[in-house]
């Protein structure tokens, strides 16, 4: 790890832990820099989370630490990646559940790097490092809300690389009047297979009502870095928020 990287992060986790205390005290830093910072801003501070592409646990705890009251549903279908996740999350405000969430309820194959641990895809495409393949199981975001009697998710936040769309179709019409905010990845490079494209994202939310917000964690390449391949978007639903 550089020193630059090292300082970076020292210099985030001080202000993350300042945020957690107090907003008053990181009243210098502007919006569009730190999600939560920008929902505690608005006075909006969610109760039902849903983390879509958990991972190892790191952002549900993350959401968690920010936002205590909340009960966070974490989403991870890989087998060996889950049971580490469940480790890392020992809280009763997080509950993590073994499957992935797709437009329908069945089975699938998931793609998993053989270079980096943690990292799979649904559709595998693009990435010469997805050579493992393991069967998982697969759910619609509606028929899970049904079965926990989740009637609103404050905060949906889906990282799916490249399955987006297909993780936001389960929930159906509940997009439009049950879903209030969805923090999403979202690429750039049309060329990109492992990425969903931002337009494709915004075309496909936008009849439900939601509009952008901010974009977070960009990630670039190239010469001088100005290449900008994928990034977090914060949607907002109009219907729900008032903007």
């Amino acid at each position: 790890m550089s020193l630059k990287l090292k300082i970076g992060q020292f210099i985030s986790g001080v202000i993350d832990k300042l945020i957690r205390l107090n907003i008053k005290l990181v009243s210098f830093l502007p919006n569009g820099r730190f999600m939560v910072l920008d929902l505690k801003r608005a006075g909006i501070y969610p109760q039902t989370i849903f983390d879509v592409g958990a991972n190892v646990g790191q952002t549900g705890l993350y959401y968690s630490n920010h936002f205590p009251n909340a009960t966070v549903y974490c989403f991870e279908p890989v087998a060996d990646t889950y049971a580490e996740m469940v480790k890392n999350t020992q809280k009763p405000q997080i509950i993590c559940i073994h499957k992935a969430l797709g437009s329908t309820k069945g089975e699938a194959k998931i793609y998993k790097s053989t270079t980096y641990s943690g990292i799979a895809s649904l559709n595998g495409q693009g990435n010469e490092s997805f050579s493992q393949v393991e069967t998982i199981s697969v759910d619609a975001g509606l028929n899970i809300c049904n079965e926990y009697k989740i009637d609103i998710i404050d905060l949906l936040k889906i990282d799916v690389e490249g399955f987006e769309i297909e993780a936001l179709s389960g929930f159906g019409t509940m997009l439009t009047d049950r879903v209030k905010l969805i923090y999403i990845e979202v690429g750039f490079d049309p060329a990109d297979a492992c990425k969903t494209h931002m337009s494709d994202i915004l075309n496909y939310l936008h009849p439900h009502g939601f509009i952008v917000s901010g974009i977070y964690d960009s990630y670039r390449l190239g010469k001088g870095k100005l290449k900008l391949n994928h990034a977090d978007l914060l949607l907002v639903n109009t219907n729900l928020i008032e903007v």
